[in-house]
């Protein structure tokens, strides 16, 4: 019994492995994408890539930003696009382009950046 409990752990840890290995990629190719915006920059953003755009100082969360009445205008807007279909982030671009956005950075299934036309 002992040796199929300690067989299941290492399979487990093995899967464990994996699933960081394709994170730790993922998050450097967020990264990545995310120091191509200059630090002087204003940015809108999706709440979970806040964090490491900390450097620009003036950073609004994107979903917060844009329920206000006036949302506030930025020169650069990033998208996380790991949770989202491509019907939704299709919906961001279509949106922002709009508001005077084109893309300028994709990551299908990772991050999509938006810049202001001046």
């Amino acid at each position: 019994a002992s040796i199929l409990f300690g067989g299941f752990l290492i399979l487990d840890s093995a899967r464990y492995l994996e699933i960081y290995r394709e994170k730790r990629q993922q998050t450097m190719q967020i990264k990545s994408a995310l120091d191509t915006i200059p630090a002087s920059s204003s940015v809108q953003a999706s709440t979970l890539l806040t964090a490491y755009l900390s450097r620009n100082l003036i950073l609004y969360d994107l979903e917060y930003n844009q329920r206000e009445e006036n949302p506030h205008i930025t020169e650069y807007v990033v998208v996380d696009l790991r949770r989202l279909t491509g019907a939704d982030y299709q919906g961001y671009i279509d949106d922002f382009r709009l508001k005077g956005y084109e893309e300028t950075l994709f990551h299908e299934d990772l991050v999509l950046i938006l810049r202001r036309d001046q």
